[in-house]
């Protein structure tokens, strides 16, 4: 049996304070030692990388962790509420043992009052095919409460984002990673600096940026292909004039050097990435195209970084993916091609 007494902690040299024993005194340690203890709690999902997936299942229960020591008291309220808010994960519409649920999750409820929001620093977003359309402009409702900048990912069906998504200005969005159906929700966020997409459906543009995301300096595709690059190249005199990455140009459906040449000559130009894929199983028709192919983006690297050249840091960069998954990675150097263990991955804020 535990045995209850009376002791005295003290929170501040100047005063006493009587606790009972049966509560752990943690709320008064020292804050040093608070920020410790929270500094061994697992890491924060973010919003970087090119892949859309949701959060694991541990990922949740960390962020109740701090929610609850959030609800404890004033001090470690302090501590533990930027913590729990760092980084939001929903789904729309929320689905709980089978039941779909068409009310706003309440995490996008709670980003709309002045506690939480200035907390939020990135956000993952899974829009389910069958979201109720009126979940939609709420959660960009929602969004347009952040004043901070913020990371993005979003991934969502088709059907479900318009190509005039939202009359809200999504002002606080700086990193934005998007798939599919999603991008047209780039075209109201005017402070993105990094647009990253999974994927590009048929019909997608990305001629809009000439006017939306004037301060955009990367835009990585998973497939940069020739249909898209000739979009840009439509606009290529009106570019973002912060935009300083373009990628990933598939080896196996490339715009014409040409094309490729012009876009590196954008003023503020520096990295420029291409994708190989590997099949080493071909007929003799189809080693002789790949062999044309690599001889075309051999070419294309190379003027490309001419192209650059006169600006600091010209990075030319080639994704090579095997059959097995695997990937090898190469930077573009006077010499040619040279493999590297990893390629440098660059962050806008």
């Amino acid at each position: 049996m535990v045995r209850r007494k009376r002791v005295k902690l003290t929170a501040d040299p100047s005063r006493t304070t009587l606790v009972s024993a049966n509560t752990s005194g943690f709320s008064w340690l020292r804050a040093e030692l608070l920020l410790e203890i929270v500094s061994w709690l697992p890491e924060m999902p973010t919003a970087s990388g090119t892949q859309l997936q949701v959060n694991s299942q541990s990922d949740p229960e960390v962020i109740r962790i701090f929610r609850v020591l959030s609800k404890t008291c004033r001090r470690l309220r302090g501590f533990s509420l930027p913590l729990a808010w760092k980084h939001v994960a929903v789904e729309l519409p929320t689905l709980r043992r089978s039941v779909i649920s068409t009310q706003l999750p309440m995490e996008l409820v709670a980003i709309r009052t002045e506690i939480i929001s200035p907390h939020v620093r990135s956000m993952t977003v899974r829009v389910r095919g069958f979201c109720p359309a009126k979940l939609w402009p709420e959660f960009l409702h929602s969004l347009s409460f952040l004043k901070n900048p913020i990371s993005l990912r979003l991934s969502a069906g088709y059907g479900v984002v318009s190509e005039n998504p939202s009359e809200y200005q999504l002002a606080s969005v700086r990193q934005l990673n998007v798939g599919l159906a999603a991008i047209p929700i780039a075209w109201s966020c005017p402070n993105l600096q990094q647009l990253t997409i999974g994927a590009a459906p048929e019909g997608t543009r990305l001629s809009p940026m000439a006017h939306s995301t004037r301060n955009l300096r990367s835009l990585m595709c998973n497939f940069l292909e020739k249909k898209l690059m000739e979009d840009l190249l439509l606009i290529v005199d009106n570019l973002p004039p912060s935009l300083e990455e373009l990628g990933i140009i598939p080896r196996e459906d490339m715009a014409s050097i040409d094309t490729i040449v012009r876009l590196a000559r954008h003023p503020s130009m520096r990295r420029i990435h291409f994708r190989a894929f590997e099949d080493p199983i071909l007929s003799d028709e189809q080693a002789e195209q790949r062999e044309a192919a690599t001889k075309r983006l051999q070419q294309a690297a190379r003027k490309a970084r001419a192209a650059m050249s006169a600006r600091p840091g010209v990075y030319v960069t080639l994704r090579s993916n095997g059959l097995n998954r695997s990937t090898r990675f190469f930077e573009f150097v006077s010499e040619g091609w040279k493999h590297v263990p990893q390629l440098k991955v660059f962050e806008y804020r």
